[in-house]
């Protein structure tokens, strides 16, 4: 899944963005199975800056629901998306 976004997305791979993705993914999936998704402040803004990476994390998280039968949050997405778009932001400043 990783792979498929950081390509769709048109990005360089990243051990840290790797390392910090398998991190938050995992926990993440623990708290949809027990629905107590994380709140986030600011997601309509999130989600209007970076709705292009939105969209792409979205759909490669889709298959997570198909597996689990879990709901996906928005605001779970949302840190994630967060994620790829301070490593595009960065990228592009160096």
């Amino acid at each position: 899944m990783y792979s498929n976004i950081v390509k769709d997305l048109d990005l360089d791979f990243s051990n840290s963005l790797l390392t910090a993705f398998l991190m938050h993914t995992s926990f993440m999936l623990e708290r949809l199975i027990k629905k107590q998704p994380l709140a986030y402040k600011h997601l309509n803004t999130l989600q209007r800056k970076y709705s292009n990476i939105y969209n792409v994390v979205y759909e490669h998280f889709l298959v997570i629901k198909d597996i689990f039968y879990c709901e996906i949050y928005e605001t779970e997405l949302a840190y994630i998306v967060k994620m790829f778009a301070e490593f595009a932001e960065s990228k592009k400043t160096s």
